[in-house]
């Protein structure tokens, strides 16, 4: 496997931030929280999704993919 440039770091870590952010919303805005909490859950979670985009690349998504959709 050849390395990554830097376009293509910055676009796995782009993509599982924003999906990392978007499930995050979407569970804490349930909960009656304050807006401080949602937005730390949300860069948390995003951070998160981020580096394991970046670290597992396409098999992040594949398994993301066979646990999300049952």
């Amino acid at each position: 496997m050849e390395p990554l440039d830097r376009l293509e770091k910055g676009i796995r870590v782009g993509c599982g931030f924003l999906f990392g952010c978007f499930v995050a919303f979407g569970a804490l805005l349930t909960s009656l929280l304050s807006v401080h909490t949602v937005a730390a859950g949300c860069v948390l979670v995003g951070l998160l999704c981020g580096w394991a985009a970046l670290k597992f690349g396409d098999a992040f998504w594949d398994n993301l993919r066979r646990w999300w959709i049952w």
